[in-house]
């Protein structure tokens, strides 16, 4: 695994990279906020043995901090795209959790020709009217910029404990969440032209929906429509998981999502 950097703007996206010499397929891996690309772990070893893997830092994550008001996570799919140059791949399937879901379809709209597939965990539909969804996230964006306000170790915990079910689990997440500082929120303020209610989007790549079976009503209805909007497209329930399904059950994340690649 090689540790890369690309400078976009101000910033440095730091990312892996793992070169498969039998595979000409590249997955990119996209974590959820206010993770890294840690959050993998339990990927890393049945991914990379079948494909050319890169885990990305996005941006005010990890090690790819935020320096300017001009760095804003909307910029992801152009560094997306510098990296893939980088790295000499031409299409990537994209697996996204949460933020990460949604950012890998922001590429989609603006690099359609670049996308093999998106398996989406935790994550609903950037282009569709999302109204229930999107007031549910604006209180939880204002709940956690209060508590970073007061206190960045409440923050981390309550983002923990809305992420992932197991306590071992909880205790990764809120480490994670130690590289995300209050200068990060800067970058997620891009997030308002990621999701937009955008007509008539087509779908011209195999998705893969995936919801963990504990994650909120909200979020498995969400991400149920969108399936049942999106024609062709899969639909999997992960069981006893939460909203980070690939780090509470990652045997069963993991077999889904390889049965669904090439």
């Amino acid at each position: 695994m090689v540790h890369r950097i690309i400078q976009d703007k101000t910033a440095n996206i730091h990312y892996l990279f793992h070169k498969n010499e039998s595979s000409g397929e590249l997955v990119i891996f996209l974590h959820g906020a206010y993770a890294d690309h840690t959050s993998f772990k339990g990927q890393e070893e049945a991914f990379t043995s079948r494909y050319n893997v890169i885990f990305i830092d996005l941006l005010g994550h990890g090690l790819s901090n935020v320096f300017t008001m001009k760095d804003r996570i909307d910029s992801t799919p152009e560094q997306l795209k510098r990296i893939m140059e980088v790295e000499k791949f031409e299409k990537a399937h994209f697996i996204g959790v949460s933020l990460g879901s949604l950012l890998a379809q922001y590429f989609a709209l603006k690099y359609p020709d670049h996308v093999s597939s998106i398996v989406a965990t935790g994550g609903y539909g950037i282009n569709d009217k999302n109204e229930e969804i999107n007031k549910a996230q604006k209180e939880s964006i204002k709940k956690c910029l209060w508590l970073a306000l007061t206190s960045m170790n409440k923050f981390r915990h309550f983002v923990a404990g809305q992420a992932v079910c197991r306590p071992e689990n909880k205790e990764l997440y809120y480490r994670m969440a130690q590289s995300f500082i209050r200068k990060s929120f800067i970058g997620m303020a891009g997030l308002n032209k990621v999701v937009c209610e955008r007509k008539d989007i087509p779908c011209n790549y195999p998705l893969l929906v995936l919801c963990g079976e504990l994650d909120t009503d909200l979020a498995k209805n969400a991400a149920l429509q969108w399936h049942r909007n999106t024609p062709g497209s899969q639909y999997r329930l992960i069981p006893d998981a939460g909203h980070t399904a690939n780090m509470d059950n990652p045997a069963v994340f993991n077999e889904i999502v390889l049965d669904f690649l090439p």
